[in-house]
């Protein structure tokens, strides 16, 4: 079994490697693991608020949900993040509008990207990295959104196959933009026509 401190290091090398391509030497990435902190978040807790600029959250366990809230308080959930997804400050588009909620029970990394990158530039050129991933990510959402609702679901399945079953009907029909109870019949012939 992987020790806390070895996991720490394998979660920000390869996911800040991936986003900028620059590794990092094993005496950075233990000074680094040193200085992380993990936030605990509740089933349904908001993480709006805590996201602070100047750090990035790697999620190791659980799964977060991004909604806005629409006419009548309704919530249209937009899309999902899960563990090994990076949270980060401008992830909340406009902080007035869009909602960061756990789903369950949910750990996050808190990286300082100081830490990361002393120099400015550096630290610039992982900000750019990591808005330019963003923007990439919001693309992608553009074209799925083009599929219907059954291939958005298998879409949705084969990515995030043992996550997926943990998170509320609701939340998912919300996010194909659908009501519960026509996602359960789409949900049933999807899993039977496997």
């Amino acid at each position: 079994m992987k020790t806390q401190t070895k996991l720490f290091q394998e979660l920000i090398s390869n996911k800040v490697s991936y986003i900028n391509g620059k590794l990092f030497t094993k005496e950075h990435l233990n000074s680094i693991v040193e200085k992380t902190e993990v936030v605990h978040c509740k089933n349904k807790e908001s993480v709006t608020d805590i996201l602070d600029k100047e750090y990035i959250y790697i999620i190791i366990e659980g799964a977060f949900r991004y909604y806005v809230i629409q006419d009548e308080q309704e919530e249209r959930v937009l899309r999902f993040s899960y563990p090994g997804d990076i949270l980060f400050s401008c992830d909340t588009l406009s902080k007035d509008k869009t909602q960061i909620k756990a789903i369950n029970q949910c750990s996050l990394l808190k990286v300082k990207i100081d830490d990361l990158y002393p120099s400015t530039t550096e630290k610039n050129d992982f900000i750019i990295s990591l808005s330019e991933k963003a923007r990439k990510r919001i693309m992608e959402e553009v074209y799925i959104s083009t599929l219907n609702v059954e291939e958005r679901y298998i879409k949705m399945l084969n990515e995030h196959k043992d996550i997926i079953y943990n998170i509320p009907s609701k939340y998912i029909a919300s996010n194909l933009n659908i009501i519960e109870s026509s996602f359960c019949r789409i949900k049933k012939r999807v899993l039977f026509s496997k």
